[in-house]
């Protein structure tokens, strides 16, 4: 007898004459997924006959994959995606695996932010290497997206600088930003944000970015920032013109950037306006060029009542690292655990180890660990290591 699986597999070529269109399923909100592999143009009528005459049968998903030698019309494949939106699909998948997939552009100025709007399931977006074209707004707007993800590299700054950026979704509850600075951006309504990443690919125009995507999502419970945001959040503040917002629910910061004295003056301010952080991870980008780190002798609410953990990752014992370690061991007053990852081949490490250990410390619970190199941050997730 034959299974219901096996009924909803569609496999083969229209082409031999065999009818495959009467084993699709019968029952209507089956939800089932029907594969199909035949020649492109027979796949496309195929598609067209199943979107418009199954109308009452719900989809559970709709999966296309492109493979390197196929061609398909954009106004097809978003006539599909609308069609699929019709029958209450609940998963929309896309796979382009063309080789020019780096400069696949969201070429109409209303389609993308009509189709997010429109997609009341859709729980996770992510854009990726995604061209903006002549797009003059991108917009996110959305009462059901709980994650964005938006990653672009620096070669399509020129297209960033010529669109505004809006993202409004009060569900949305992670926010991560890898690409160039927008033209403007307006964020609003994230009502249940938990977790920010702010990476910009260059360090021009920063500072005003950085503070309104900043203040905007101050009620965070994570936070990263890379080198750039960091500097520039830290210009807007010590310029006197903008004000940082306070972070009171901030429990976790991960700061990937140059030790020298201009962080060390940022990270302060950042752990000043972030009275209930419990944990600090900091990636030290290896940089001979940055200022000297001074002694620092200041008072900061967190690291007398709720910073527990430490993990400095990279370091390789230069001198402003040896700095930063002392600093947090004589102001960290209720420090558990402080952990430190060399570099691969560090060249200080017996001698720096043996100079750290004989600084006091403030935590008398205070467990200093060194350990070998972690991989290097060749994934956008360094920080999750």
């Amino acid at each position: 007898m034959e299974t219901a699986a096996k009924k909803s597999m569609i496999s083969g070529n229209t082409s031999e004459g065999i009818d495959r269109i009467s084993s699709l399923p019968d029952e209507p909100n089956s939800g089932r997924r029907i594969f199909y592999t035949p020649p492109k143009e027979n796949f496309k009528d195929f598609i067209n006959w199943v979107l418009i005459s199954q109308r009452e049968t719900k989809l559970a998903k709709f999966l296309l994959c492109v493979a390197p030698d196929d061609y398909f019309d954009k106004m097809e494949v978003l006539w599909w995606i609308h069609a699929a939106t019709r029958r209450n699909v609940q998963e929309i998948v896309l796979e382009f695996t063309l080789s020019e997939i780096a400069h696949v552009e969201l070429s109409d100025k209303h389609s993308p932010n009509c189709f997010i709007s429109k997609c009341h399931q859709l729980k996770s977006l992510i854009l990726h290497e995604c061209g903006l074209g002549a797009m003059t707004l991108l917009s996110i707007d959305s009462i059901s997206l709980s994650s964005v993800t938006i990653i672009a590299d620096y070669y399509q700054l020129d297209e960033y600088g010529k669109c505004k950026l809006k993202i409004s979704c009060p569900n949305l509850k992670f926010l991560n930003y890898e690409a160039p600075i927008p033209k403007d951006i307006i964020i609003e309504n994230l009502l249940s944000i938990e977790d920010v990443s702010i990476v910009v690919t260059i360090i021009q125009d920063t500072e005003i970015f950085v503070h309104k995507m900043i203040k905007e999502v101050s009620s965070t419970s994570a936070l990263t920032l890379c080198n750039y945001s960091i500097l520039g959040m830290y210009k807007a503040t010590s310029k006197g013109s903008l004000s940082l917002v306070s972070f009171y629910k901030l429990k976790t910061l991960k700061l990937y950037a140059r030790v020298d004295g201009d962080f060390m003056q940022a990270m302060i301010l950042l752990l000043k306006y972030s009275p209930n952080l419990e944990v600090l991870q900091l990636w030290c980008l290896q940089y001979n060029g940055g200022s000297r780190m001074h002694d620092l002798d200041e008072s900061v609410g967190c690291l007398e009542s709720h910073l527990k953990s430490i993990h400095l990752t990279n370091f390789n014992g230069e001198e402003n690292e040896i700095k930063l370690l002392k600093f947090f061991l004589k102001n960290a007053r209720v420090l558990e655990k402080l952990t430190i990852f060399w570099v691969e081949y560090p060249d200080k490490s017996e001698e720096a180890l043996e100079e750290v250990l004989k600084f006091p410390r403030t935590s008398s619970e205070v467990v200093l660990t060194f350990l070998d190199a972690k991989p290097q941050p060749s994934s956008r997730k360094w920080y999750d290591r």
